[in-house]
Order: structure tokens, then sequence, then C-alpha cells
């Protein structure tokens, strides 16, 4: 989807579940911001909804 610019943002529960090393992480990276594909985690916002609290 990200090859056809038919997505612009991909939502994960933390940044941490794009790849397990640091080289597949960079690599998802550079081929999301390839096609213009933005990164959101949603567990900065978890853990204020669940501890009130941001970071």
């Amino acid at each position: 989807m990200a090859e056809q610019r038919r997505i612009n943002v991909v939502i994960v529960p933390a940044l941490g579940h794009m790849g397990f090393t640091w080289s597949v992480w960079q690599a998802e990276q550079r081929f999301l911001h390839r096609y213009g594909v933005s990164v959101a985690s949603v567990e900065p916002m978890l853990d204020t909804l669940l501890t009130g609290t941001s970071r």
C-alpha cells in the first residue's frame, strides 16, 4: 500500500514493533519515508490514558 501511495500513516503500538533489530527498524523507516508514509506510535497516548500523565 505504501508503494501505491494509498496510505499516509502507519500506526503501531510502540515504535519497537517496526523491527526487532536497529537495522531492520531503520530499513522499515527508510522504506516508509521513501513513499511519504509517517509512523505514529500509540504508546505515549496509552500512557497518558492509563496514568493521567504524558511523557
